[in-house]
């Protein structure tokens, strides 16, 4: 995903593990996450409940990637706090529809008192996560 989300001229940075996809949250400040569930050190529910904890945290949109995809599997992911879930293989196309979901939302939230300056990053995984830095989408 760190790839395809270059090809579209995105920035990215990769982490391999739950605490450090928290560490690099906590750097790179970004709007929007998408983390897998099974990472090493602590999993994806925890790392997505430690990053809403931060005043960071409170208003990004963080998206599970994983290949487990039951009800009960998605109800753990609202509860740990993300948005949206998503099983693997992630098809490319629901994806792009996803970002371009976000990126609307994104842009009307903008204008909320809450939102700084018009820069877009996003943590997306590679078996655990990157810092995806403008534009989303090209």
């Amino acid at each position: 995903l760190a790839m395809l989300l270059s090809l579209t001229g995105n920035q990215t940075h990769t982490v391999y593990d739950g605490p450090e996809a928290v560490e690099a949250g906590a750097t790179f400040k970004p709007d929007l996450v998408l983390l897998d569930i099974g990472l090493p050190g602590i999993n994806g529910y925890e790392a997505a409940r430690r990053m809403r904890e931060q005043p960071w945290g409170e208003h990004i949109t963080i998206v599970a990637l994983t290949g487990w995809g039951q009800e009960e599997d998605r109800q753990k992911s609202r509860d740990a706090g993300f948005d949206a879930h998503m099983v693997k293989p992630v098809d490319p196309g629901a994806l792009r529809g996803l970002l371009a979901s976000l990126s609307r939302e994104r842009s009307v939230a903008r204008q909320a008192p809450y939102v700084t300056g018009g820069s877009t990053s996003a943590l997306c995984p590679a078996k655990t996560s990157a810092v995806t830095r403008p534009p989303l989408l090209s």
